[in-house]
């Protein structure tokens, strides 16, 4: 509650390695469903202020959602991720980091694929619903994925740039649908 007795928004984070493509991508479909959730990023392995890449702004425009121009990428902080309801992992490997760098944070991260299946829904507040899945207890076997579009082995050729793009643009779709069923459970 704030001062004046209003609920505060939730705070959801969007983390993934190098807060360059999926985690902002993430946070830029969700702001756009939902306006009365804070939705930022991270990254677990971030070069911090770099901005966005073209990749990242060209699925973002092909979805015709808004590009963060003023968007740096930043490095996940025990800050942040304390103040967070809830943090939306794109991997294992980055709930596996919020488990052993911030132990007391374990409870309330989960990978996204696996949130937009069991993330329950309902009217109590985000907090209470993340609490009650023990989190920091849910088999990272269980944790679907969202690949890193970086990460897409593209062989030299004449379009290799358009075969990137279009990879980001997958990850992209990927992303929205996840992050629409996710919504829904918000």
């Amino acid at each position: 509650m704030d001062p004046l007795g209003i609920p505060a928004k939730p705070t959801i984070l969007m983390l993934c390695t190098g807060n360059a493509a999926r985690s902002v991508m993430a946070e830029v479909l969700l702001s756009a469903m939902r306006q009365d959730i804070t939705v930022s990023s991270a990254g677990t392995l971030a070069v911090e202020g770099q901005p966005l890449s073209m990749r990242t702004r060209h699925a973002l425009e092909y979805m015709e959602m808004p590009v963060p121009f003023h968007h740096r990428s930043r490095e996940l902080t025990a800050d942040d991720a304390a103040a967070a309801d809830l943090v939306v992992a794109m991997e294992r490997g980055h709930v596996r980091y919020v488990r052993r760098h911030f132990p007391d944070v374990a409870r309330k991260v989960a990978t996204l694929g696996w949130l937009a299946e069991e993330l329950p829904p309902g009217m109590e507040p985000l907090g209470d619903r993340v609490s009650s899945l023990h989190l920091d207890s849910v088999d990272l076997d269980m944790q679907p994925e969202v690949a890193d579009p970086a990460d897409a082995i593209i062989p030299d050729g004449a379009d290799r740039l358009g075969r990137e793009m279009q990879v980001y643009v997958d990850c992209a779709l990927e992303l929205r649908d996840l992050i629409q069923k996710l919504e829904n459970r918000l």
